[in-house]
């Protein structure tokens, strides 16, 4: 495999997802697993279940394997926290003139 600049070809073109690595820790915890057990379980490393929980983006096939053996689908991991959606629509709108107050120019009466 060629290098490339920032690693082998193969890492460039894997993207990361980025998981809830609180709620994936919370439910570890909840299924009583060490990060090793849970990591021999599913056939990946210590390592890689740090790394998760402390928000490195994964691969789906790394993501999938965890939440086979957590008991969950992949995407409820992958599920943002209600209030960070709420959060990213209030930063969208704030954006957007809102109706009855004009945006730009101050209205003077005369």
């Amino acid at each position: 495999m060629r290098i490339c600049k920032r690693g082998t070809e193969r890492e460039a073109r894997v993207q990361g997802i980025n998981i809830d690595a609180e709620r994936f820790r919370r439910l570890r915890d909840l299924r009583e697993l060490s990060q090793m057990e849970l990591a021999e379980r599913a056939g990946l490393t210590q390592v890689t279940i740090s790394r998760i929980e402390r928000g490195h983006p994964a691969i789906f096939a790394t993501i999938k394997k965890a939440a086979d053996v957590l008991e969950v689908q992949p995407e409820w991991l992958m599920l943002k926290n209600p209030l960070d959606i709420i959060l990213d629509e209030a930063n969208i709108d704030s954006d957007r003139p809102r109706p009855g107050r004009p945006r730009g120019k101050k209205m003077v009466r005369s």
